[in-house]
């Protein structure tokens, strides 16, 4: 069965985004759409995000603020038209690929629920 949250956030006609934007949305979906690709991302206590490449040691990508992550984020999900239950899972993904140092994220509040 194909999976309609990941078909709406992969960049296709629709959907353009930068690189950096795409290899986001495949780390938080855990899917493959770029090379190199992010293994996981990690909030700092500061509010930076800084993601981990497959194959490397360490979170070595600086990737911008928080407040840009999870504006893009939300953003993206109104473009794409995320349900709300796909909102909630997107929201557990990002929970799941997210280490943050610091305030917790609301990902469900940050996608509008």
């Amino acid at each position: 069965m194909a999976d309609n949250l990941f078909d709406k956030l992969c960049p296709n006609d629709k959907l353009k985004c930068s690189g950096k934007m795409t290899a986001i949305l495949g780390c938080i979906c855990g899917q493959s759409w770029t090379d190199p690709q992010l293994r996981h991302l990690y909030v700092t206590s500061d509010g930076i995000v800084l993601g981990e490449q497959v194959g490397d040691c360490g979170a070595n990508d600086w990737l911008g603020d928080v407040s840009d992550l999870t504006r893009n984020l939300k953003g993206v999900a109104d473009y794409v038209g995320l349900t709300s239950d796909e909102r909630i899972r997107l929201a557990a993904l990002a929970g799941h690929a997210v280490t943050v140092y610091g305030t917790p994220i609301p990902w469900t509040e940050v996608l509008g629920l």
